[in-house]
């Protein structure tokens, strides 16, 4: 019995001390670029609006991301093509204690980027029914962190500013059922290096920002998305998406007692958009 109340005052504890720190999100993925090509020469241009949502979770922590996804492709040949995506994103996060009611402690994040992949595809044709696409690419971007943390009666101001690499490679299969309406289910899987790090913190040493460039992270995505049109909008189209990510790396946290830990990051998101068929707007 000794034993039960020890571990259970051990996560009240926890639970109590974590409450005012306020989880730092390290990561939050761009919505997949699953634009269809159907022959030479095509192209075609998206605008995403991403939310990765608001959590309230046990230790009242909140997190808001948002952001703006731009996305095109080109279709060199009838079976290969390109892609290219640009995002920001705007993200806070802040954690109270539970005796107070004022913010113990800001976050707020932004996140930019650029990725460019080749890659195949088997869709031909207006009469096709399904398509099968495989796209790899790279891509280069920026984290900056800003806080603000209570201490005592003050506030302070810490900032975390990272750039990072990616490389990827992203299936999809796509099933279309008229010329205007079709689902694509697709995945991801990429691999993110962090570089180039600068700081004012100073008691990194145990958390995630302190150790999260010694190795590359390695990401899995999985994405439902559906596209949709209408006879009289020629030339454009609507779609929606919605992903969710996981962390397939672990980290050893050198000096603590919890081993391969996790880093925090934005495990879902939801993304509406707009596509624009440029050259079905040209003859329009």
């Amino acid at each position: 019995m000794k034993n039960y109340i020890c571990v259970l005052i051990s996560f009240i504890c926890i639970a109590i001390f974590s409450a005012c720190t306020a989880p730092k999100y390290i990561y939050t993925p761009a919505s997949a670029n699953l634009l269809l090509l159907e022959k030479k020469n095509d192209l075609k241009a998206a605008v995403n609006f991403v939310q990765a949502g608001t959590v309230l979770g046990f230790t009242r922590s909140t997190k808001d991301s948002r952001g703006i996804d731009v996305q095109g492709a080109y279709a060199i040949t009838d079976k290969a093509g390109l892609k290219i995506n640009a995002y920001t994103k705007q993200e806070k996060s802040g954690g109270v204690v539970f005796y107070q009611n004022d913010p113990a402690e800001m976050k707020t994040y932004k996140k930019q980027g650029i990725e460019i992949s080749g890659g195949i595809y088997n869709f031909s044709g207006k009469q096709a029914k399904a398509q099968f696409q495989l796209f790899a690419g790279a891509g280069t971007g920026k984290f900056s962190l800003n806080e603000r943390r209570l201490n005592g009666y003050l506030y302070e101001n810490f900032y975390h500013n990272m750039n990072y690499f990616k490389t990827y490679v992203q299936p999809a299969l796509s099933i279309k059922s008229s010329p205007h309406y079709h689902v694509t289910l697709g995945t991801a899987l990429s691999l993110i290096k962090y570089y180039n790090v600068r700081t004012n913190y100073t008691d990194l040493s145990d958390e995630p920002l302190g150790y999260v460039e010694t190795k590359p992270s390695i990401f899995i995505d999985f994405v439902l998305q559906n596209e949709f049109g209408f006879k009289r909008l020629k030339g454009i189209k609507f779609q929606w998406q919605l992903g969710f990510t996981d962390l397939l790396t672990r980290f050893p946290v050198p000096g603590s007692s919890f081993e391969n830990n996790k880093y925090d990051y934005n495990k879902a998101w939801l993304a509406l958009g707009i596509i624009a068929d440029i050259h079905a707007l040209i003859k329009h």
